[in-house]
C-alpha cells in the first residue's frame, strides 16, 4: 500500500484555525491584549513604540491559538486598538500593512517570542515531543478516531502539555502516517485472510457492469416498490450480502472496524 497525505481540512478552515492570527471580537480583544503583571514589568524594560507594540500584539495572539505569527500577518485593527489602549502616539501607527514586518520584524521580535515563552511556561516542540506526538496519533489511529478528530486531539494535546503548536502541515504529516501504519496492518490481515475465490466475489461486487455502475452501487439505493419484481430483486441482494458476510465473517471480527472507519475507508 502506497503512503499518502490525508486532507483533512479544507483550506478555508485551515486559513482560520492554523494560518491566520485570530480574528477578535471586542470582548476578546480587550482580554487577550490585557497583559500580566509579570509581561507589563517586561513591557517596561522596552524603548520604542514599534517594540512594545509588537511585544503585546504576539503576547495576545499566542494566547489564543498557542503559536506565533509573522508580523506581515498583523491585523490592522489590532494594531490600532493597542496604540489607543496603550496609549501611544497615534502617528506612530503603520500607514500600510506593507511595513509590518520591517517594522516589527527582526530579531526583537525573536526576543520577545522567548519572553512569552518564558511568561506562559510554554517551549518550543522538540523532536523528542514530536515522537509523542506520533505515538498519541498511533493511539488515536488505533481507536479508529477520524482523521480530523484526531488533529484537533493532537492539538488539544499541545494545549495540555504547553507546547507551541506545530503548523497544520507537520500535525497533518503526523495523522497521516499514523493512517497509513493502522491501515497497512489491516491489508495485511486481509491479505492473509482473504481467500483467492472469496477475492474474487468481492471483485465482482465493485466490477462495474451495465451503466457503469457496479452492483455495490446498484444495492446502494434500495426499490422501495412492492411490487414482486422489486422484492425478488430485493431478496437476491440480501441473500448476496448475507453469503459475504458469512464468507468473510471471520475476517470482518479481527479486523474491528468502527462505524466511523467504516464511513472512512467506504
Amino acid at each position: 500500500i502506497m503512503p499518502t497525505t490525508i486532507t483533512i481540512l479544507s483550506k478555508a478552515v485551515k486559513q482560520r484555525a492554523f494560518n491566520a492570527p485570530p480574528k477578535f471580537i471586542t470582548t476578546e480583544r480587550q482580554a487577550y491584549f490585557e497583559l500580566t503583571p509579570d509581561a507589563q514589568k517586561y513591557l517596561r524594560t522596552l524603548r520604542t513604540v514599534d517594540n512594545k507594540l509588537n511585544f503585546i500584539i504576539q503576547y495576545g495572539y499566542f494566547s489564543a491559538k498557542g503559536r506565533f505569527f509573522e508580523a506581515s500577518m498583523y491585523r490592522e485593527i489590532d494594531i490600532k486598538y493597542i496604540h489607543r489602549i496603550y496609549g501611544f502616539p497615534a502617528s506612530s501607527v503603520p500607514m500600510d500593512t506593507a511595513s509590518y514586518q520591517v517594522r516589527y520584524g527582526g530579531a526583537s521580535s525573536l526576543r520577545h517570542r522567548q519572553e512569552i515563552l518564558g511568561l506562559k511556561g510554554w517551549k518550543v516542540d522538540r523532536e523528542s515531543d514530536l515522537k509523542i506526538l506520533s505515538q498519541f496519533a498511533g493511539w488515536q489511529a488505533e481507536k479508529q478516531a477520524s482523521p480530523e478528530t484526531q488533529l484537533w486531539a493532537l492539538v488539544d494535546h499541545c494545549w495540555k502539555m504547553h507546547w507551541v503548536i506545530p503548523n497544520y502541515d507537520v500535525l497533518c504529516d503526523i495523522v497521516s502516517k499514523s493512517y497509513n501504519q493502522f491501515e497497512s496492518v489491516a491489508v495485511d490481515k486481509v491479505r492473509d485472510q482473504l481467500s483467492s475465490l472469496n477475492k474474487n466475489n468481492l471483485e465482482q461486487l465493485i466490477k462495474r457492469k451495465d451503466k457503469n455502475l457496479s452492483l455495490l452501487a446498484k444495492t446502494k439505493h434500495i426499490d422501495q416498490s412492492t411490487k414482486t419484481k422489486s422484492l425478488k430483486q430485493n431478496a437476491e441482494y440480501l441473500s448476496m450480502y448475507k453469503d459475504f458476510f458469512m464468507d468473510n465473517e471471520m475476517l470482518i471480527n479481527d479486523l474491528k472496524l468502527t462505524d466511523s472507519a467504516v464511513t472512512y475507508y467506504a
